[in-house]
């Protein structure tokens, strides 16, 4: 990786590799919120359920068609569909 003036730095995680969605995280694996994508309906609900850029969320449990997750959010448990996990940013912890 290159800084400012050309000279190669060392050591330096890229700041993407540590940002995933949501539906990429396992069981068990915690993140930091860093974004909500999607059209407005969708960002409003999650807003409104807690879902903000700085909140940790684990996910608690898969199904086994990976097409709904349990989510652990502000002490509450919610369930939600793959395609909505897919609007979330966050940083894995």
């Amino acid at each position: 990786m290159l800084n400012l003036f050309g000279h190669i730095v060392k050591n330096t995680k890229v700041k993407y590799d540590m940002e995933k969605r949501l539906s990429e995280l396992k069981s068990n694996e915690s993140g930091k919120i860093k974004n909500v994508f999607g059209n407005i309906h969708i960002r409003r609900r999650l807003y409104e359920l807690g879902f903000l850029s700085g909140e940790t969320i684990k996910i608690m449990s898969v199904s086994s068609l990976k097409n709904s997750y349990i989510v652990s959010l502000k002490g509450y448990c919610l369930a939600l569909r793959k395609n909505i996990l897919d609007n979330i940013l966050v940083e894995e912890l």
